[in-house]
């Protein structure tokens, strides 16, 4: 049985490789958007628990996806987003965009797993 249900957008599929392989070993169901149109589609149609979107995800930027996120009356204003980048990010435009967090591609695997845990309570943590 999975624990939480996240998605994946990204168009790069070694990143996608490499969260998934860390998400589906905590027993995670794991599902993938190469695209932000695509994304944004399956947030609205199977919402899931949390969302990890790449800030240069084509289409629609991590950042643009998460203004249309946040103005989509279907999905709740507390529904968590993480943005993945391993560039800085200005403050205010994390603020402006009211992502939950912005995490590094590059990363520990507890550091993943604190992040869920911080976002989805200690039962979504391995």
């Amino acid at each position: 049985m999975a624990m939480a249900h996240m998605l994946i957008a990204t168009d790069n599929v070694g990143l996608y490789q490499v969260f998934a392989a860390e998400l589906e070993g905590d027993r995670h169901e794991v599902h993938w958007a190469v695209n932000g149109k695509e994304a944004f589609d399956m947030l609205v149609e199977s919402m899931p628990d949390l969302a990890f979107l790449d800030v240069h995800l084509p289409l629609f930027s991590g950042l643009g996806l998460s203004e249309l996120i946040r103005a989509e009356p279907a999905i709740p204003s507390e529904f968590p987003i993480v943005l993945l980048s391993d560039d800085p990010i200005d403050p205010h435009v994390v603020e402006k965009t009211r992502v939950s967090a912005v995490f590094p591609k590059q990363h520990l695997a507890q550091d993943l797993r604190e992040l869920i845990c911080r976002l989805l309570g200690p039962q979504a943590a391995a």
